[in-house]
């Protein structure tokens, strides 16, 4: 037996000595660890500054607010509107197609924008001042999550500065002759239901725009709606800045729709061996002819995709991703409407590659880039050198003497846009059409015949019907359903109950 225990205890020894190496290994990949976080903590902590915002008295009859960030900033914020008077927002549930519709002016209350900063900001003010958005190309806001309030109440924000380089802004080593540059859309008819137009007011051109964001977009916003339309709401109001320069009569985008999609797509033509990759025309193809017979396609004037891959030119032997966007030159208003665009969710990255996009759509071409004969009149962009570096140009970071040009447009694309709405009469009247809810103030939903209102809403679809919910009508929605959409889907719509209806009365 004496053999068996002295093996036995050397078989413990060798396990013990094993243990303790392993131990070592690991205690020392902890402090390596520990070490590296504390070291990337350090790296953020230098890259922003922490600041108390605050609002200044102020009796100005336009609603506007003058911010306090700190000592060097204060905004004056003027209310901005990006939403239609009522959009929507398409979901899915339980594999079920959902179209909810919402009131345009509750997504904007807490909007604003200083013109003179290019700042476009969400103010808060239920639970002290919280400011969310971004101030200029490369400041970003918003509340620094556990970190105390000021003395006086205020509320602790992050100042950070965002590098020039992680906004993937065109650098000039674009393809020479993209796919989109190739297509003859000269004899095209517009492409729209024209049944219900309304001319527009004011002498500005309005672009209604529907979005649809990809799976990988959506899903860093856990699907949730309202983070989604905050955060879009600041990224459009940032693009309007840049849009509004095009001219005497400037033009503003406003969102009528957008899809949160929760599944992948086949539209999405991945490039091989590359998944992160998107194959700029081949999905720009597919995505128009998923979209191409739908009603939300034929009545918007852009149609665009919003996504978290990386947008690349070629093939996976070759291919330049230094786009930021595609788009067809002149395709709005036509069924070439659709574009594309990259983004970063949280950071605005994509703001500067939309603004080019729809530009492209509205016909005009990159600065330095010849006239394209399908579009009547265009006299092209070679005469502005894209060095200047306007937004169809070349954004050049180290030379100051063409930063100011960066917010707006060159001669050259200012002829272009006017050109184009010459042509063109999509950007002047109100073309999609949105059922409104035409419940009575003061009346509550119950004296009604619910599935008359529905059939009226929907008079475009088939069996629509009235789907009762107390727990909606207490929040002031009801839903209709119809068995048949344009993909042969069982589809229902949520609507708001209008104002003044008592409509949280059981």
């Amino acid at each position: 037996s004496c053999p068996t225990v002295y093996l036995l205890n050397k078989d413990l020894r060798a396990r013990k000595t094993v243990s303790m190496a392993k131990m070592r290994r690991t205690l020392m990949w902890t402090w390596e660890l520990l070490f590296a976080l504390l070291r990337l903590a350090t790296s953020l902590a230098s890259e922003h500054t922490i600041v108390f915002p605050r609002l200044l008295e102020n009796r100005a009859a336009n609603g506007q607010k003058t911010l306090v960030v700190n000592d060097h900033i204060t905004l004056q914020l003027t209310p901005s509107s990006v939403f239609a008077e009522e959009f929507t927002v398409d979901t899915m549930e339980e594999g079920s197609p959902v179209k909810d519709y919402f009131r345009g002016e509750e997504y904007e209350r807490n909007l604003y924008h200083d013109r003179h900063h290019k700042a476009s900001v969400t103010v808060k003010t239920d639970n002290g001042i919280q400011v969310e958005g971004l101030i200029g190309r490369h400041l970003r806001i918003k509340p620094a999550i556990g970190v105390e309030r000021s003395l006086d109440g205020h509320v602790a924000h992050m100042l950070y500065e965002v590098q020039p380089g992680a906004s993937r802004i065109p650098d000039g080593k674009k393809t020479e002759a993209l796919k989109r540059n190739q297509r003859d859309i000269s004899d095209l008819d517009v492409d729209r239901n024209t049944t219900y137009p309304v001319e527009r007011s004011g002498g500005t051109y309005v672009a209604e725009v529907y979005l649809v964001l990809d799976k990988y977009y959506s899903k860093v916003f856990k699907y949730k709606k309202e983070s989604i339309l905050d955060y879009i709401s600041r990224f459009i109001n940032s693009a309007n800045m840049y849009l509004n320069s095009i001219g005497s009569n400037s033009v503003t985008v406003k969102i009528v729709g957008l899809e949160i999609k929760k599944t992948k797509d086949k539209f999405l033509m991945r490039m091989k061996g590359r998944k992160d990759k998107l194959l700029a025309d081949e999905t720009l193809e597919q995505f128009r002819n998923s979209y191409g017979n739908s009603r939300e396609y034929k009545e918007s004037d852009l149609f665009m995709l919003m996504t978290r891959l990386d947008i690349a030119e070629g093939d996976d032997k070759s291919y330049d991703d230094s786009v930021t966007g595609f788009s067809m030159i002149g395709g709005a208003c036509t069924i070439y409407k659709a574009g594309s665009f990259e983004d970063e969710p949280h950071t605005y990255y994509g703001v500067y590659g939309f603004v080019r996009e729809v530009s492209h759509l509205l016909g005009i071409v990159d600065d330095g880039k010849g006239p394209y004969d399908w579009i009547p009149g265009n006299t092209g962009a070679r005469s502005c050198s894209p060095k200047n570096g306007y937004i169809m140009g070349t954004p050049d970071a180290g030379n100051p003497n063409v930063q100011y040009n960066h917010y707006h447009y060159s001669s050259c694309s200012l002829r272009q846009f006017e050109t184009f709405v010459r042509h063109q009469d999509c950007l002047t009247k109100l073309n999609y059409k949105s059922p409104k809810t035409n419940i009575a103030r003061g009346v509550l939903p119950d004296k009604y015949d619910m599935k008359h209102i529905c059939k009226i809403m929907h008079d475009d679809y088939e069996n629509v019907e009235y789907i009762f919910s107390a727990e909606r009508l207490q929040r002031c929605r009801f839903r209709c359903a119809s068995p048949k959409d344009f993909r042969n889907r069982f589809v229902q719509f949520e609507h708001f109950i209008e104002e003044g209806a008592p409509c949280d009365q059981k």
